[in-house]
């Protein structure tokens, strides 16, 4: 991934990795195929895993592949390393069927326009 766009949504971060370079905070980069995921906003490790009966206590990521086209990860970790008052950390460690993800980014984080 050569892009991450990392958004505040009030509990939680939204993140969008893309394979294309993207403008800083552009939260409608259209790309293919892209990575998406939500995380907290507290530095820690948090499991991957879908919680049927506890969805807000489940962790997943997104592998888009094409348009249409979604693969759901509950496998692997997310890290979120460090977080500032403009920046975070992350790393991410995922995989479901042919996909795969194992790195780590910092980037700005975007604020919400209410």
């Amino acid at each position: 991934m050569k892009s991450a766009v990392v958004t505040d949504d009030g509990d939680r971060f939204s993140v969008s990795l893309y394979p294309i370079e993207v403008m800083a905070c552009d939260s409608f980069a259209q790309s293919d195929t892209q990575i998406l995921f939500s995380a907290p906003k507290t530095a820690g490790e948090y499991p991957l895993k879908l919680e049927l009966t506890d969805l807000n206590g489940s962790q997943t990521i997104t592998f888009v592949t094409g348009p249409g086209q979604n693969v759901i990860s509950s496998e692997g970790i997310l890290n979120v390393e460090s977080v500032s008052a403009d920046k975070v950390t992350i790393g991410l460690l995922a995989e479901a069927d042919n996909n795969s993800i194992n790195g780590r980014f910092t980037t700005s984080i975007c604020k919400t326009m209410n």
